[in-house]
C-alpha cells in the first residue's frame, strides 16, 4: 500500500495511455469512483489506512484529477463505497474503520464536499463494505465483511442516511471482500464474501419468512368476530415490530373486504411466532346474509424478519361463516284448562340447535287471544340464567278484570310474538 493511485485511461482504439500517478494519503488500500459534484465526470475517493483519512480527487472534466482533499475516516479505514443514501440525488460516501469496528457515513453536498462523519457499529475488523437495497424497500443498506469476527454485518437503511443496528450473519474465515447481487433469479439479492483465511467464498442466500394459518380453520356459527391465529416461521426470526393491524386481508361474500386487527400483545422477535388477529363484520356482527366462505391473504410488505425480508403476499386459507338460519321452535308443554277465576300459567318449551339466547326472553313473548275480544300478552314467571336448549319457560296471563268470570269461558289461543 503506497501513497499514490494510478489512473490509466483508455484510448478510442482500445489501447491505453501511459499511467498517471496522483498523490493520496499513506497506505491507500481502497478506491471508489463516482460523480461527486454533478458535472457528469467521475471523481475518485481513496481510503488512506495509515493516515486514517479518505482522499477526494475531483475530475477536471478531461480525465485528469485535481489535488486531493482529505477527510477523517476513523482508525485504519480499509474500504470505501459511494451511493445516494438519502434520496436527495447527491452521492454519499461510506468507509470502514478496521480498528474502530464501525462504518462511517458522510452525506454528500453535491459539490464534492461532504457533511459530518456519522458512525455505526459493525463486527470486529470491518474490511470491506458494499451498498445495496437488500430488502427491496428502495432504501439502501450497508453490507460489511468483518475479517476478525468472521461474519457479515447488514445495516438496514432508513432512507435518511441513518442505519439500524447491525444484524450479523456467519461467513468463512477472515472475509476480506464483500459483494452483493442476485444469484438465483428469485428477484432478491444475495451476499458473497471472499474469505482469506479459509481460501473460499461464502454465499448468503436471503431467507424469506413464510406463514401458515393454524388448523383447524375456524367456522363461525355465532354472530361475533372471528379470531385467526397465524404462525410465522423464519430462519433468522420474525421482527415483532413489523406485526400490526392490516397484516392480513379477508375477502368474502357481498363484496366483503377488510383488513384484520392485531389481538396479540407483548410479541418479541423470534421464530416461529404465533400471532392472533381479529376480523370483525362491517355492521359489528355477522348475520345470515353474511354466510359463506371467506379467504384470508397476507398483505405484502407488512411482516418482515429481522434481516428485513418481507413475507410475500399469498392466500393462506379460508374460514366459513355459518350463522344459524334455522328458527327456534316453541311448544306448549301442557295445555292448561282453567276452572277457577285466577290467572293462568302457560309453560312453553323452546328448542334450537345452537341454543336459546336467554337475553331474548321477556314479558310479552306470547300473545293470548280469546272470547269477547280478549287479547293480552304474558308476563314471564320462570327466569333462566344460562343459554341452552331446550328451555322451558313459564308465563302468566291474567284476565282483564283481575279474575275470570263465566262470561270469559271459552277457548283461548296462545301464539308466539314474532321477533
Amino acid at each position: 500500500m503506497g501513497n499514490t493511485i494510478t489512473v490509466i485511461r483508455q484510448n478510442l482504439n482500445g489501447t491505453f495511455t501511459a499511467p498517471v500517478t496522483y498523490a493520496v494519503g499513506a497506505g491507500a488500500p481502497g478506491v471508489a469512483v463516482g460523480n461527486l459534484n454533478g458535472d457528469s465526470a467521475l471523481d475518485l475517493v481513496v481510503t488512506n489506512k495509515t493516515d486514517g483519512t479518505v482522499s477526494i480527487l475531483l475530475n477536471n472534466g478531461n480525465g485528469t484529477f485535481g489535488s486531493q482533499a482529505t477527510l477523517p475516516a476513523g482508525v485504519n479505514p480499509t474500504s470505501v463505497a459511494l451511493a445516494d443514501l438519502n434520496a436527495d440525488g447527491k452521492v454519499d460516501l461510506v468507509t470502514t474503520s478496521f480498528t474502530n469496528n464501525q462504518v462511517g457515513v458522510r452525506l454528500g453536498a453535491g459539490d464534492g464536499t461532504f457533511g459530518l462523519l456519522q458512525t455505526f457499529a459493525t463486527g470486529t475488523g470491518p474490511q470491506s463494505v458494499a451498498i445495496a437495497d437488500i430488502d427491496g424497500d428502495t432504501k439502501p443498506e450497508l453490507v460489511v465483511a468483518n475479517a476478525t469476527s468472521n461474519n457479515v454485518s447488514v445495516l438496514l437503511g432508513t432512507g435518511s442516511g441513518i442505519f439500524a443496528t447491525q444484524q450479523m450473519f456467519a461467513a468463512g474465515t477472515m472475509p476480506v471482500s464483500v459483494a452483493v447481487g442476485g444469484l438465483d433469479a428469485d428477484g432478491r439479492l444475495e451476499i458473497v464474501t471472499a474469505n482469506k483465511g479459509s481460501n473460499d467464498v461464502s454465499v448468503l442466500l436471503q431467507d424469506v419468512p413464510t406463514v401458515v394459518v393454524l388448523t383447524p380453520e375456524p367456522t363461525l356459527v355465532a354472530a361475533g368476530a372471528v379470531d385467526l391465529v397465524v404462525t410465522y416461521p423464519d430462519g433468522t426470526g420474525i421482527n415483532a415490530a413489523t406485526i400490526g393491524n392490516g397484516d392480513l386481508l379477508v375477502t368474502g361474500p357481498n363484496g366483503f373486504s377488510r383488513t384484520v386487527t392485531l389481538v396479540s400483545t407483548g410479541l418479541v422477535n423470534g421464530s416461529p411466532l404465533a400471532v392472533t388477529y381479529c376480523i370483525a363484520p362491517v355492521s359489528g356482527s355477522f348475520s345470515i346474509a353474511d354466510n359463506g366462505v371467506y379467504t384470508v391473504a397476507v398483505v405484502a410488505g407488512q411482516v418482515a424478519d429481522v434481516a428485513g425480508n418481507f413475507v410475500a403476499g399469498q392466500v393462506l386459507g379460508q374460514f366459513t361463516v355459518a350463522v344459524d338460519v334455522t328458527r327456534p321452535t316453541a311448544a306448549l308443554t301442557a295445555v292448561p284448562t282453567r276452572t277457577t277465576t285466577g290467572e293462568v300459567t302457560v309453560t312453553v318449551t323452546y328448542t334450537d340447535a345452537s341454543g336459546i339466547s336467554v337475553g331474548t326472553l321477556s314479558d310479552g313473548d306470547l300473545l293470548v287471544t280469546g272470547p269477547n275480544g280478549f287479547s293480552r300478552t304474558v308476563t314471564r314467571v320462570r327466569y333462566i340464567i344460562a343459554t341452552g336448549s331446550p328451555l322451558a319457560i313459564a308465563y302468566r296471563v291474567a284476565p282483564v278484570s283481575g279474575s275470570f268470570s263465566p262470561a270469559d269461558n271459552g277457548t283461548y289461543t296462545v301464539a308466539v310474538v314474532n321477533g
